[in-house]
């Protein structure tokens, strides 16, 4: 089965990653992936809780008035070059075997960055 690169996927039955938190709230999941988080976060509390945060995150981003914010070049390499991985160990997640919430932390860290350079590149 061949898997599409252009847009996230996300199963129904799994909590939302952080990737699909941002890829939801910006409107970047293909129509049938929404549909599915849409019926997941109805269903879930954490995912919703997750959503709101992550839209409000975004909407302070958007409302700042930040046209002349830019990130500096080497914060943009320094996170291009950073992979999921180094950021949960970075919070102490690293371990599989860690709880839920230090390894939601690390994704949610993640998914917040992804989204403020989202924000500052489309101001761009």
């Amino acid at each position: 089965m061949v898997k599409r690169a252009d847009k996230p996927r996300f199963s129904s039955t799994d909590h939302l990653s952080a990737e699909a938190v941002a890829a939801f709230v910006d409107n970047e999941l293909g129509h049938s992936a929404r549909r599915r988080a849409m019926d997941h976060i109805a269903q879930c509390q954490e995912c919703h809780e997750e959503i709101v945060a992550q839209r409000g995150a975004a909407e302070r981003v958007r409302s700042c008035g930040a046209d002349g914010v830019r990130a500096p070049d080497f914060l943009v390499e320094r996170l291009a070059r950073m992979s999921e991985a180094d950021i949960a160990a970075e919070v102490g997640a690293a371990d599989e075997h860690a709880p839920r919430s230090p390894r939601r932390f690390a994704q949610n860290l993640l998914n917040r960055v992804v989204s403020v350079l989202r924000a500052v590149k489309r101001k761009h």
